[in-house]
């Protein structure tokens, strides 16, 4: 049961398919620097995409326009990661129902108290605001933290014992 309504798309994605798949190591390369988002090794990235959860991909004819997938644990965490809409083709709802059927899916495997988590960029916070999502930091919540693994920042590490 979803704990508040999921928002139907304000636009319509006529023509566009959604697949559950993920994309292809170049693809998701190709989505990551339309997105201006650093480029990973494609052994990584196919590991990686490999064991997501669950995805879905956007597609209109062979051209992928968009994707995003869910990684966890399937039942106490979940988190969204890699949503993504090529910027020529943004506003257009392929955001929005991409995100639908992830709320969908994490949904059916939810339990009470299951945390949901993601990382929003800069000025999008309001579109994950509409399902449900919360800024923080809040009264009871505190800001929140991420870490950037870098092989610089590792070896600084553990040079200080840490």
């Amino acid at each position: 049961m979803i704990p508040f309504p999921i928002p139907g798309p304000k636009i319509m994605t006529l023509g566009i398919r959604y697949v559950e798949e993920s994309p292809s190591p170049a693809d998701y390369t190709r989505l990551r620097r339309d997105a201006g988002w650093p480029e990973m090794d494609s052994e990584v990235s196919a590991r990686s995409l490999g064991r997501s959860c669950f995805s879905v991909c956007a597609f209109d004819g062979s051209e992928l326009l968009g994707m995003g997938r869910v990684v966890g644990d399937l039942g106490l965490c979940f988190y969204i990661q890699d949503l993504i809409v090529v910027r020529a083709h943004q506003k257009r709802g392929i955001g929005d129902a991409i995100m639908r059927r992830l709320m969908k899916f994490i949904s059916e495997h939810a339990v009470e108290n299951t945390y949901v988590g993601l990382m929003s960029a800069v000025d999008v916070e309001p579109f994950y605001h509409k399902y449900g999502f919360t800024t923080r930091p809040t009264e009871s919540l505190g800001p929140g933290m991420t870490l950037m693994w870098k092989w610089d920042a590792l070896n600084d590490r553990t040079q200080r014992g840490l």
